[in-house]
């Protein structure tokens, strides 16, 4: 495939600076993929997937909001 998990959580990074960039508050990125992550009930195949877990894409994002001290 041609896309991989790291692939999706530089995806993730980017948009939290583009959103501060533009004005908006780092924690609606987390608040969207919580209420995501309310739709996905079943994770049995995560091993398969090319896109990280919820949870943690949730971790790195939360992760780079302090990171980036924009918290």
């Amino acid at each position: 495939m041609p896309y991989s998990r790291q692939h999706e959580f530089e995806a993730d990074r980017l948009g939290v600076d583009y959103m501060v960039s533009a004005g908006y508050q780092p924690y609606h990125a987390t608040d969207f993929w919580l209420a995501m992550s309310s739709l996905h009930q079943d994770s049995s195949f995560d091993f398969m997937s090319t896109h990280p877990s919820d949870e943690a894409r949730l971790d790195a994002m939360r992760a780079h909001i302090a990171a980036r001290s924009y918290s």
